[in-house]
């Protein structure tokens, strides 16, 4: 009973250290994604836009891939430290950030995505950041495209989650929140959100996203970025983006 105790013990420990010090290596088979992102980019059953063309793409890489929503900030800081392996779609610029000193981007892009103001205010005329110094703005923590650019505004909310952020309509916190389209749009049908406009006429940015990962996984990130051009051109990330994006 003893050696079963100390055994008991020992076990504890090795999984513990494993825990707080991820082994980061080229030979490992599964790999921890991060996103910001909702539906219909990422969903919590992982079949979303980013989630399936992860795992396709991983899949033929010879690996396995698990997608993670933590908060946006949270995902990044994550990843670059090392206790998960990557984080997208995000802007590409991120890895010029000194705080993320430890990220790669992976050279082929993931998708294009519109950024965009939602207000009850049909009338508002919300063209580029500045038009939004009038406003009591909600914006999602980490989405750094965001904070970068909404310097201007009459009040500014920050929230962890989409969900979060388009609840603030319902207690009339804000006048405007702004986001990606895709996540705005599902966020208005998922909380039957009635009366909001969606000024995507005039995107306020349109960025290329991409997927980046620990410097760890150099050698697996130039493998994905040639698989994404293999599935470009094959018609699988067609195929993906109509059944989820487009539907």
């Amino acid at each position: 009973m003893p050696n079963l105790l100390y055994t008991s013990i020992i076990n504890s420990i090795v999984v513990y250290i494993s825990l707080m010090h991820p082994v980061l290596s080229e030979d490992k088979q599964t790999y921890i994604l991060n996103t910001a992102f909702w539906e219909p980019i990422s969903t919590s059953q992982q079949d979303g836009f980013f989630d399936l063309l992860m795992k396709e793409a991983f899949v033929r890489a010879g690996k396995k891939v698990v997608i993670r929503r933590p908060p946006a900030e949270r995902g990044l800081i994550n990843a670059s430290s090392g206790i998960d392996d990557g984080d997208g779609p995000r802007i590409a610029n991120i890895q010029n950030m000194d705080i993320y000193t430890n990220l790669v981007r992976v050279p082929e892009k993931i998708i294009d995505v519109d950024f965009i103001a939602f207000s009850k205010n049909p009338n508002y005329k919300i063209r580029t950041w500045s038009d939004l110094r009038k406003y009591n703005v909600g914006i999602v923590t980490g989405w750094k495209i965001l904070e970068w650019n909404i310097k201007e505004y009459k009040s500014l909310i920050k929230v962890k989650n989409p969900n979060l952020l388009f609840s603030l309509f319902l207690s009339q916190r804000v006048d405007v929140v702004v986001i990606d389209k895709w996540t705005g749009k599902n966020m208005i049908d998922k909380l039957d959100l009635d009366g909001i406009h969606i000024h995507d006429e005039y995107p306020l940015a349109t960025r290329e996203m991409y997927l980046f990962m620990n410097k760890a996984h150099m050698n697996t990130s130039a493998e994905i970025s040639n698989i994404l051009k293999e599935m470009k051109k094959d018609g699988t990330y067609s195929l993906i983006v109509n059944n989820t994006l487009k539907k």
